[in-house]
């Protein structure tokens, strides 16, 4: 998939913000804890305030997560993708890269952190080890992101 324009579809926010998303992107279907969930809503909620810098796309994903998701009271799922879980994957089959996700990302933080309000970690989110997901890019292009290892957070 890497790199493919796909035809776009018009996604709509509570605010009337339109947003142009790639067809065929499948929502998101996986488990998620409940606690995970109430984070993601709240990155959500900031996004759309303005509390946070956001793009449209961001905000759309995350709509996506919310409300694809089989929110669960507790996900006792070693390989699956959270908030402070350190993640190893590709993009596009290039070299492995990894990266800690984590929910509240502080300016300036170097390398290796992956905030969950960007638009790879909105995609990570949830994911599981072996598991590929279309990571989409601001113009329109998508990408092929596959997770290859996880460490649950302590």
């Amino acid at each position: 998939m890497s790199n493919i324009r796909r035809p776009l579809e018009t996604s709509v926010d509570t605010h009337g913000k339109t947003t142009q998303l790639p067809a065929k992107v499948p929502p998101f279907s996986g488990a998620i804890s409940d606690q995970e969930h109430q984070q993601l809503q709240r990155h959500l909620r900031q996004c759309e305030t303005g509390r946070r810098p956001s793009t449209p796309l961001i905000t759309a994903l995350l709509k996506r997560k919310i409300f694809g998701a089989r929110v669960l009271d507790t996900v006792q799922v070693c390989d699956a993708v959270t908030g402070g879980s350190v993640v190893s994957y590709t993009i596009d089959g290039g070299p492995e890269r990894s990266g800690l996700l984590v929910h509240r990302a502080r300016p300036g933080v170097g390398g290796g952190v992956i905030p969950v309000s960007s638009v790879l970690g909105a995609t990570l989110i949830g994911m599981r080890a072996g598991e590929e997901a279309p990571l989409l890019c601001e113009d329109g292009t998508t990408a092929t992101l596959c997770v290859s290892h996880v460490s649950p957070a302590a």
